[in-house]
């Protein structure tokens, strides 16, 4: 029988303030860690009140799973101690990528100081600026968005009535939890090869970002999780300390083609994070539209199947007129 809510309900709330004020407190040591000049005692004082947050947090958990009913105390202290020092490497782990951040602006700081000035350019007379390209139509916008979501729904209509469809669910679902052993490792490599390399990039090319170009990113990013309608009128700006670093690398399909051909990830840095990208995004691809074809029903199965064999076949039409 499981307690009642008033018993589990103190507990709950005592999670919820810990878990809150250790965000809180992770977030100034991490901060007093970045700071320039250093700052021992800072470091020190936020540190010990990170560990002491944690540990309440890990009683407080504790007891919950007590008056819920667990019965493997042991177990439990394990597992919140694993929880807790995941956590602490995670905390770890963004305070060395921020200071690693920052000397890599500190390096791009220092050649751009020791670069020559560039001798001034005359005046050229003004040239007619290029015409801006005209808006597309809302209604145009919303008559496609409608028009996309009609087919969708006629493929997963047709999807749910075709016998071979209904007789790949069926053995999609009698190996679902084998087939799920397979996609979602391969999304996970995927996903954890292509952080890495981005990573990488960042702090191989990176070029420092000012704090316009800061809070402008994260005004972009706001607009766009909220809708440009609810935060056209917002302005975000970032308090306190702030590193930012930005990349920017492309490559045709035909620079592709030609950097294969000459195995350039044997002697360039760059074709090889390009080239490890490549292979990271084929994965994540790979297993995210393989986990989800296992568990969806077999309209949705048709939909997803067909994504996915037109976006290989658009880009391997692409290297093939490259």
């Amino acid at each position: 029988m499981s307690p009642p809510l008033a018993i589990l309900l103190p507990f709950l709330l005592a999670i919820a303030v810990l878990a809150l004020g250790m965000v809180f407190v992770m977030v100034r040591w991490g901060r007093a860690l970045l700071d320039q000049p250093p700052r021992p005692e800072a470091v020190r004082s936020w540190w010990i009140a990170y560990l002491a947050v944690w540990a309440l947090l890990v009683a407080a958990f504790l007891g919950f799973l007590r008056k819920a009913g667990s019965a493997t105390p042991g177990r439990d202290l394990l597992l919140m101690l694993l929880i807790a020092a995941g956590w602490v490497a995670f905390s770890y782990g963004l305070v060395a990528f921020g200071r690693a951040l920052q000397r890599a602006n500190e390096r791009a700081a220092a050649r751009a100081s020791e670069e020559p000035e560039a001798s001034p350019v005359p005046d050229q007379p003004p040239g007619e600026p290029a015409p801006a390209p005209a808006p597309r139509s809302r209604f145009r916008e919303i008559f496609e968005q409608a028009l996309g979501l009609i087919l969708a729904l006629a493929v997963i209509a047709v999807g749910s009535v075709l016998p071979p469809l209904q007789r790949l669910h069926d053995w999609t679902q009698a190996h679902q939890r084998p087939l799920l052993w397979i996609t979602i490792p391969l999304g996970v490599i995927g996903f954890a090869l292509f952080m890495g390399c981005a990573i990488a990039m960042v702090l191989a090319q990176g070029t420092p970002m000012s704090r316009r170009e800061i809070d402008e990113m994260d005004r972009r990013i706001l607009e766009w999780s909220m809708g440009p309608a609810s935060a056209r009128a917002s302005v975000y700006r970032n308090f306190g300390l702030v590193v930012g670093t930005q990349v920017k690398d492309s490559g045709s399909f035909a620079d592709i083609k030609q950097a294969w051909t000459t195995r350039a990830w044997e002697f360039s840095p760059r074709w090889r994070r390009m080239f490890l990208m490549m292979l990271a995004t084929a994965l994540l691809f790979c297993g995210l539209f393989g986990s989800l074809f296992v568990i969806a029903p077999a309209g949705v199965q048709l939909l997803l199947g067909g994504a996915f064999v037109y976006a290989v076949a658009r880009t391997a039409a692409g290297f093939a007129r490259a």
